[in-house]
């Protein structure tokens, strides 16, 4: 396992850290040869999952990547040298379904584009 706590090291943002894309992603950064600091953004900090990650030294954020929270969700994303951000299908995702229009499921991914692109040095 190779988390750092460097500066040098690459800090990785990882969203939805406790679902099957995120958790996949951050296990296989762990497993990897190169050194990264992660951070892994959750809905609910205080789930038995999220805990798990905390068990491993992994930093979370609490936050909801919903539209017309932009200014939160810039702030989880501030530090991040690397952002995993999964595609959301509109058909496909709870997330989505509250959404109620593949209109608004836009909207949704364009506020993760626009914070993405606001911290400015992160590749995504």
């Amino acid at each position: 396992m190779v988390l750092s706590s460097s500066p040098l090291a690459p800090v990785v943002v990882v969203v939805g850290i406790t679902g099957q894309q995120g958790g996949s992603v951050a296990r296989a950064l762990i497993a990897s040869d190169k050194p990264y600091r992660i951070i892994g953004l959750t809905r609910d900090a205080t789930r038995p999952s999220a805990k798990q990650w905390l068990d491993l030294g992994i930093e979370l954020r609490q936050v909801a990547i919903s539209v017309g929270n932009e200014d939160a969700v810039l702030k989880a994303f501030e530090g991040a040298d690397i952002l995993f951000v999964s595609t959301l299908s509109a058909w496909h995702s709870p997330t989505a379904a509250h959404l109620g229009t593949t209109a608004g499921c836009h909207e949704f991914r364009r506020t993760r584009r626009q914070a993405a692109r606001e911290i400015g040095r992160a590749h995504v």
